[in-house]
């Protein structure tokens, strides 16, 4: 692995690469250097390569199914209404605590509070 980080193959290269172009690599590098490359070693290089694409076609398709999601998202809710949005909802129940705290603990609900 080594020698071939040396030439210059990245692991993008590497992931880029078709299997018939790797082999290819190997034959050249094992001639260029007179060097062996036992079969496990050449199944270890293809595994790991193997490996890294489908590492990276697993983040693009979450990538993709995320976006795809948000944008149905988007698109099926309607623009925001104050009545709706959640903040403002916090902030009017601040405005119905007080106007029951005024009003000596007796608002409109008869004094109760609904759980």
């Amino acid at each position: 692995m080594a020698k071939i980080a040396e030439m210059g193959f990245t692991v993008s290269t590497l992931v880029d690469m078709k299997e018939e172009e790797l082999d290819d690599m190997m034959n050249s590098l094992s001639h260029l250097f007179r060097w062996e490359l036992l079969v496990g070693e050449r199944y270890g290089i293809k595994a790991a390569v193997r490996a890294e694409r489908r590492r990276l076609e697993e983040i693009e398709e979450s990538r993709r199914y995320r976006h795809h999601h948000l944008m149905n998202f988007s698109a099926a809710t309607t623009p925001p209404d104050s009545s709706q949005h959640p903040l403002d909802a916090l902030s009017q129940e601040g405005v119905q605590d007080k106007e029951v705290i005024g009003t000596g603990g007796e608002g409109e609900g008869g004094g109760k509070w609904e759980t």
